[in-house]
């Protein structure tokens, strides 16, 4: 019997992590390391989910594969002009299931990041892996989620959307709250006479690419339930009490090439009063229940043994108010059940050298979660720290229910890697980098007087900052460049200088650990004309935003007053993240991540010196019997795995 590979990624576990191991919140996980392998790692630069998957999928680094975040410079545009570099298409490098069917393995992906569209053939079963984290929606949302409430009266606009979007706004624009009109009600013949009707609504669901708008229609009745239903024809209604879930309802979309595309919606009854006509709900992402999976068929069979998928598991719609913690935690549940349906239906009905997952939610939990429980963050609660510690603690004990359903499927000939992304630590102030590089007259902005919108003026503008890169505008190499060669070592030379010396003196700290030229880049595999000029890591607590934003009264006459621009902003408990480890330095401790091995011939060992990322593919291919990719640049270290080992393995704690 051939080996085979099942590789499970928890994003974002980290060396807290250890601590909820230790309480017993994950015993399936402490199963695994006492029969096995355990150590830190190291992630990439930048330590971010779509690089470090990719790395692990490769064996390359990031300029190697093309992933140098969520979005990369082109070559020829503006430093503020980005390419979004979220899916499989935008990889240069062989995955390993691409080399593995090269060699006639067969490969089974479930919601894999960065592998969709699909890159190989009839040897890969695919499923989803098209966004759904960081903010990224799922291209195969139809609707996303929203919030319906009686108590707003018009639709929110992007610009209303506020501190919960600490990102720089890239992928974030399709949230939406609504409000609920109430009316009079009308005649439902088909509801039951165990209570009358109060009061009706409608809702008009938002459909992505379509000309039809769904509309499910409401009603109050006066014993405190709500009527959901598709329409008012039939006897196919939903009676639901506050803080409850509907069951799925099935819609049908026409597209505007007419095709007919098949998606489930519910609700959760958040709020409501039906003598005060006072009603609020949560509605669910609407993802397609059809043309998600390659080979397609496979959509249909996982529909019925597993319903709709519940993909969308992100922070935003808590930060933003529309849900609690408990809903949140729900949410959470869920994916895991329906990853838990679907992984065993794969694994008992398809053949499979290698298998590769990932739940991403204890990432965002981490994001939600982490100021309220690190006294760093200046929001932090003494007596409502054990009140998050518990909740983070069920978000541990959801992922470590997978891992529960999943490891007894394994027979001897399996080996199961289970390993984070990235680390992450608190995050309680935001450098504004391109605010900074506005007050020390590197970078010029001009504000149009017909629409007060402001633009960058490149030609007065010589630094610009995008996430953790700072571009020199060169002449001659840049469209609207003005830095003369002769002038270009100055900058980086001064600008080495002065950033390494910024010192907040708020909390005593200095905000940049790290910054790096192209040369010494190069040590993270980060080179190539699209990368910047320097490179930055923010010390633990801080992050970089490349976002601009001036105060109303920042202007005189269309110019800035400089003055009013704030080099640093606190990041605010619960309406956006205060754990993050986009912008960190992969070195820093907390942005380490974990890695388990288990199987037979893999020993019981701790492994004091971290792993590093690159070489997780280049392990996998030697186990598997196989090359490695082709643009893979790390080693296996398969012979960590066999050699240590250790005969006490009773009471195994991490030291945290």
């Amino acid at each position: 019997m051939e080996n085979k590979m099942v590789v499970i990624g928890l994003d974002s576990i980290n060396p807290l992590t250890k601590h909820f191991i230790n309480e017993g919140k994950m015993p399936n996980l402490s199963k695994l390391m006492l029969n096995g392998f355990h150590s830190e790692m190291i992630s990439t630069m930048p330590p971010t989910t779509p690089v470090a998957w990719t790395t692990i999928a490769t064996g390359a680094y990031p300029s190697s594969h093309g992933i140098e975040g969520f979005s990369r410079h082109h070559i020829g545009s503006t430093f503020d002009q980005k390419i979004h570099t979220t899916n499989s298409e935008t990889i240069k490098a062989e995955t390993i299931w691409q080399a593995a069917e090269k060699q006639n393995k067969k490969s089974i992906l479930l919601k894999y990041p960065m592998s969709w569209p699909p890159l190989a053939n009839e040897n890969v079963i695919q499923i989803d892996g098209a966004g759904g984290w960081g903010g990224l929606k799922c291209v195969w949302d139809l609707a996303h989620t929203a919030c319906w409430d009686s108590s707003i009266q018009s639709e929110h606009s992007e610009e209303d959307q506020g501190a919960w979007m600490t990102r720089d706004a890239d992928n974030l624009n399709e949230e939406s709250a609504l409000p609920i009109h109430i009316q009079e009600p009308s005649i439902w013949n088909f509801v039951s006479s165990e209570a009358y009707i109060v009061w009706e609504t409608e809702l008009h669901l938002k459909i992505k690419k379509s000309v039809d708008i769904i509309v499910v229609y409401l009603a109050g009745l006066s014993n405190n339930k709500v009527i959901f239903s598709t329409t008012k024809k039939e006897q196919n209604y939903q009676l639901i009490a506050i803080h409850n879930w509907s069951q799925w309802l099935q819609i049908e979309v026409k597209t505007k090439d007419n095709n007919i595309r098949k998606g489930s919606v519910r609700f959760k009854v958040m709020d409501l009063d039906i003598a005060k006509k006072k009603l609020k709900l949560y509605q669910s992402q609407i993802h397609d229940d059809e043309n998600y999976t390659s080979p397609s068929h496979i959509a249909k069979e996982l529909y019925n043994v597993a319903g709709p998928f519940v993909e969308w598991t992100e922070s935003y719609d808590l930060l933003q108010g529309w849900i609690d913690d408990t809903t949140q935690l729900e949410i959470y549940e869920q994916h895991v059940e329906w990853m838990i349906k679907a992984t065993t239906y794969l694994m008992k009905n398809y053949e499979y050298d290698l298998f590769m997952t990932q739940l991403h939610f204890l990432d965002m939990a981490y994001h939600i979660y982490w100021g309220a429980i690190d006294p760093r963050h200046p929001d932090f609660v003494e007596e409502k720290a054990n009140y998050y510690w518990n909740i983070l603690g069920t978000a541990h004990e959801i992922a470590d229910k997978y891992l529960g359903a999943i490891l007894p499927l394994l027979d001897e000939h399996t080996k199961v890697f289970v390993l984070g992304d990235h680390g992450q630590d608190v995050y309680h102030t935001t450098f504004m980098m391109n605010h900074y590089l506005l007050k020390e007259n590197l970078l010029t902005v001009k504000k149009d007087p017909k629409n007060g919108k402001f633009t960058v003026d490149w030609s007065k503008t010589k630094v610009y900052a995008n996430g953790y890169r700072i571009y020199i505008n060169m002449k001659d190499r840049d469209p609207e460049g003005i830095v003369e060669k002769s002038e270009y070592e100055y900058l980086i030379n001064h600008l080495t200088k002065e950033l390494r010396k910024i010192y907040n003196e708020l909390d005593e700290s200095y905000p940049i650990t790290n910054v790096m030229n192209r040369a010494e880049a190069k040590l993270f595999g980060l080179y190539g004309e699209s990368m910047g000029d320097l490179i930055i890591a923010m010390s633990p607590g801080y992050q970089t935003r490349s976002t601009i934003k001036i105060p109303t009264n920042g202007w005189i006459n269309n110019r800035i007053r400089i003055n009013k621009l704030n080099i640093y902003k606190k990041t605010n408990l619960f309406q956006e993240f205060t754990g993050e480890h986009d912008t960190s330095s992969p070195m820093s401790h907390n942005i380490r991540t974990l890695f388990f091995a288990s199987g037979k011939g893999i020993k019981y060992g701790v492994r004091e010196i971290p792993l590093h990322m690159i070489d997780v593919a280049a392990t996998i291919a030697e186990i598997l019997e196989i090359d490695p990719p082709a643009q893979c640049e790390g080693n296996s270290f398969l012979d960590q795995l066999i050699k240590i080992g250790d005969s006490n393995t009773s009471n195994v704690e991490f030291y945290i």
